[in-house]
């Protein structure tokens, strides 16, 4: 594998590969998509490591196997499979995904099992500087890459591994292809050649002045980017904190479409996108952007350029995403208007347009602006400061059951009589919103965790204020604003947004919790306006 230009050959296999990295994906290949198998995968590096040998060997001559993992509870956790044979090396890096660490004990740990690597590591979008790296990176994937020492791990076992000699060869999706570039980079600069790097549906790793050097270290296509369709991770971290592209684009119009040395979205297309990534737009997860973040897609796109004479010498694509078969993947649901887009993009409609569409007449057109996700990464949605917040439906306060008095698990109901809440940015993405402070505590709107993947409804309740990375999502709050004072406001751990009770409209007093988001609906609009 000496390729520098174009090779589907290499696109292919090496998106074959960062696909089986997952254990869902690795378990769909096997033909045991049981809980149980797919938790051994998670849970046991060895398992995992034979299990993906027997999978991928045949693509090698004489591989040896080496898996890389490291888990912090609160959200690193790194993991990567070198590959090695006489005259190549592979490094196959896993995305956002399950930490290990976190064992779905109760309700917590599976909480963070599932959630805890896009709180503390995804949505850590500052910038940062490190000797081993040109530029500034994000520290997120930064900080990820090196917890335990994880880059300096792999490259240690390549250097043992005679890697000095041969052909290196980095790849990853998601996560894990923003792990590539960075390693990429690290691997250098410790004077470790890399022949090639290929990531799929990758974020952007780093600013400007560490995509120029990617651009000098990796020139003549040695760096390729694949992008499809309109997944929303190709879009982050966004331009408007700094953050730039390397490497030359690869973008799957869809599953048959494919134009090499693609021109980059333009500033307006990514920020349009971005929404996706919360299902803002549409109010619908399932139709949204986020479904063509599968690998598969990448997978089956990349298998379409391949002519017939090379597609009986490789293994075939997994299925594509399906409304009645999805993978075991929490974060990328798919309907089938997502689906049938993604296999025909010139199919009639527009993705985009119909979401629009769908959210209806509420105050009027509302048209959920792409900047409100930014701006509650930037701290853009909302200045710090106290705020009255109100249903749109009945103009009642939110605040206190001042009969319950100020403590864990106390309720929050709407009234006619007024209070100042306190609402400020909470961490990397996000609000908080305090109604009271005791002893020297703050407590905060918060999503109850015993309910708070229900179907149904989840309860609002106050709880004391929780500043741990990860677990503190429950009372992380995006505010998605509609048009002039008016929003949603929407819970960063479950996707609810906060609903107040029908019968609001018609009592006094009522109560308030999160529902997921309906079209329509007045009683998920509040007004928040400064208390003077």
């Amino acid at each position: 594998m000496t390729a520098t230009g174009r090779n589907d050959i290499n696109a292919y296999l090496l998106c074959y590969l960062t696909t089986l990295i997952y254990p869902q994906y690795l378990a769909t290949v096997a033909g045991d998509a049981s809980p149980e198998y797919i938790t051994r995968l998670h849970n046991s590096r060895s398992t995992f490591e034979q299990e993906y040998k027997l999978y991928t060997s045949r693509l090698f001559n004489n591989p040896k196997y080496f898996f890389f993992q490291e888990s912090f509870a609160g959200g690193y956790d790194p993991e990567a499979m070198i590959v090695s044979t006489d005259d190549a090396i592979f490094v196959v890096f896993r995305g956002t995904d399950r930490v290990a660490s976190n064992k779905k004990e109760n309700f917590v740990s599976s909480f963070m099992f599932d959630w805890a690597e896009w709180l503390l590591t995804d949505f850590d979008a500052r910038q940062h500087t490190d000797r081993d790296i040109i530029g500034k990176v994000h520290a997120g994937f930064w900080h990820s890459l090196s917890y335990q020492n994880f880059k300096g791990q792999l490259m240690n076992r390549i250097v043992a591994e005679n890697g000095r000699t041969k052909k290196i060869w980095v790849t990853g999706h998601s996560l894990g292809a923003a792990h590539a570039q960075l390693f990429a980079m690290y691997l250098r600069n410790k004077n470790v050649p890399v022949q090639g790097v290929y990531v799929y549906a990758s974020p952007h790793p780093g600013t400007q002045e560490f995509v120029t050097a990617m651009n000098q270290l990796f020139p003549g296509d040695r760096l390729q980017r694949f992008d499809f369709s309109s997944d929303p991770v190709t879009t982050i971290a966004p331009y408007t904190l700094g953050y730039r592209r390397a490497g030359t684009r690869i973008f799957y119009e869809d599953i048959k479409t494919m134009r090499f040395r693609a021109p980059e979205r333009s500033f307006t297309d990514a920020l349009a996108l971005v929404p996706a990534l919360t299902g803002a737009a549409g109010f619908n997860l399932a139709g949204s952007q986020l479904c063509y973040h599968h690998p598969t897609w990448y997978l089956r796109a990349a298998y379409e350029q391949l002519s017939r004479e090379e597609r009986v010498k490789v293994p075939v694509p997994l299925p594509l995403p399906h409304p009645d078969n999805n993978v075991n993947d929490y974060s990328s649901p798919c309907d089938m208007l997502a689906r049938n887009k993604g296999i025909n993009a010139s199919a009639p409609g527009s993705m985009i347009e119909e979401g629009i569409a769908a959210i209806g007449e509420t105050i009027e057109k509302i048209r959920f602006a792409a900047t409100s996700i930014l701006d509650n990464v930037t701290g853009a949605a909302l200045s710090s400061g106290y705020y009255y917040v109100s249903s749109h439906a009945s103009g009642d306060e939110l605040q206190l059951n001042d009969k319950s008095g100020i403590d864990n698990g106390k309720d929050v109901q709407l009234n006619k009589t007024r209070q100042r809440l306190y609402i400020q940015r909470f961490g990397t993405i996000g609000y908080s919103i305090r109604f009271a402070i005791k002893d020297g505590k703050e407590y905060v709107l918060d999503s109850e965790m015993s309910d708070l993947f229900d179907d149904g409804a989840s309860n609002i309740l106050l709880w004391e204020k929780n500043g741990m990375p990860g677990v503190s999502a429950n009372q992380r709050w995006l505010l998605i604003r509609l048009k002039d004072k008016k929003y949603i406001i929407k819970n960063l751990a479950n996707g609810k947004v906060l609903d107040a009770n029908n019968s609001c409209t018609q009592n006094a007093t009522c109560g308030v919790k999160t529902w997921r988001p309906v079209n329509d609906d007045q009683t998920q609009i509040w007004t928040i306006e400064p208390a003077n």
